[in-house]
């Protein structure tokens, strides 16, 4: 990870298609806890990611239409 330099993203300081890229993919281990303890930087930076207002309103969205076609 770019922590080493104080980066807050993988590329570069700012938010860039790279960290959509592998939060995508890093998304799919956060539900084990061992390796978010192992690699606290990439937790950190993963929760960074979901804390975007983007990826929440996704989220939102994704939870609503979950809701109208249940109901």
């Amino acid at each position: 990870m770019q922590a080493q330099r104080g980066w807050p993203h993988l590329a570069a300081e700012r938010f860039t298609v790279a960290d959509v890229c592998v939060a995508s993919v890093a998304n799919w281990v956060r539900s084990s806890p061992e390796l978010m303890h192992a690699f606290p930087h990439v937790h950190e930076w993963l929760q960074r990611c979901h804390a975007r207002p983007a990826y929440r309103a996704l989220k939102e969205k994704e939870a609503a239409q979950k809701s109208s076609a249940a109901g």
